[in-house]
């Protein structure tokens, strides 16, 4: 697996400034819970979990892990319901609500996608410098619009991250952090939301750096993925419907799902790195589903440019282009293949995948 790490130093968006470097580490500190701000709002959903939409970043994107390890695919193999995982890498809780409209929204079916669960503000914190009473505004928003949608409402803790990561963390973001999982606690029912998943309650997930549970002192390894699925579904038990005998659930592709009204296969979409037609270059391809109008390859750095045309699938299932290698850097480089539903944008998601290149030639590990 390529570094972690290093994936993350190179990762930036094209058009959005959550994108920045994922450099800040962070340390949980002790917080007192604060007391409830009020009584809850809403009655809790007593509505059955028909299919989940995963947000918000890199953990529950997955980021170095293999495909099938990521907890949300983990839940769906076992509870057997439908998903869709629309986290990806450096995304921040205030820009999910800001694309909830575009992204969020339209993927709510009651019959498939019905619930939303929403994990992030890490990046907030350490990219964007935000508190948690910041965060606290946000989430408040975001499950507003969730719940007028007529999603059921999911809040996740967040995981705690070692200052091995990186060396620019301080006391004050180690604060916010603790502070905002315990303003959650005590919180998500007076905001709304139904249902809280304390994954940082989990002892597993108590030492960052631990090399059996976290990658680089942020990213879960399988096992912990495995233990946060466990967490998820056990805590969401009562509304989750029995799973079909051989029922395996899930999605198609790396990141997960299914969408508004669609079945897995319709919304399939993965990437494969491999060797290319010559020597300086590699071949990316996959299978998408009938839902998707076109694939691109874009640079995740620099000027974000296409390393190769992007490819309009005419309803094809699959696909396979050539990325010439020959000028790029020594060492692993990101690419970002991205699907979308139309023209006009739409729906998207985002697989990035590593290139390993020496002396202008891709290389193995593919």
């Amino acid at each position: 697996m390529t570094d972690i790490a290093a994936m993350l130093d190179a990762y930036k968006a094209t058009s959005d400034a959550q994108f920045s470097d994922l450099r800040a580490r962070l340390v949980p500190a002790a917080a007192t819970p604060p007391a409830s701000t009020g009584t809850p709002t809403t009655s809790p959903s007593t509505a059955a979990i028909r299919g989940v939409l995963f947000e918000v970043d890199s953990i529950t994107f997955g980021a170095g892990l293999q495909d099938g390890q990521q907890y949300p695919k983990l839940i769906a193999a076992s509870a057997g319901i439908p998903i869709y995982n629309d986290a990806y890498v450096g995304d921040t809780l205030a820009h999910a609500l800001a694309q909830y409209d575009q992204q969020d929204a339209p993927k709510f079916n009651a019959s498939t996608i019905n619930t939303i669960s929403i994990l992030g503000g890490i990046n907030d914190i350490l990219s964007n410098g935000s508190t948690d009473t910041a965060l606290r505004t946000v989430v408040t928003q975001y499950v507003a619009k969730a719940k007028a949608t007529g999603f059921v409402v999911v809040l996740c803790t967040l995981t705690p991250v070692g200052t091995g990561f990186a060396a620019s963390v301080n006391a004050t973001q180690q604060g916010y952090v603790t502070a905002y999982n315990a303003w959650l606690r005590a919180n998500y029912r007076t905001i709304g939301a139904d249902y809280l998943v304390d994954f940082a309650a989990i002892p597993e997930a108590q030492d960052p750096a631990s090399t059996t549970y976290y990658q680089d002192q942020l990213h879960p390894k399988a096992p912990l993925a495995a233990l946060m699925a466990a967490k998820w579904q056990s805590t969401l038990a009562a509304a989750l419907p029995a799973p079909a005998s051989g029922s395996t659930g899930g999605g198609t592709g790396s990141t997960g799902g299914t969408g508004s009204g669609t079945t897995p296969a319709v919304d399939a979409f993965t990437v494969q790195v491999g060797a290319g037609t010559s020597a300086t270059k590699a071949t990316l391809s996959g299978s998408v589903g009938s839902q998707w109008y076109n694939v691109a390859f874009h640079k995740t750095s620099g000027d974000y440019g296409h390393v190769t045309p992007e490819i309009t699938l005419s309803g094809a299932a699959s696909y396979s282009a050539q990325v010439d290698v020959s000028t790029l850097p020594d060492g692993p480089f990101p690419i970002d293949v991205t699907v979308w539903s139309g023209p006009a944008t739409q729906i998207r998601r985002t697989i990035q995948v590593v290139v390993n290149v020496s002396a202008g030639k891709p290389v193995a590990p593919f």
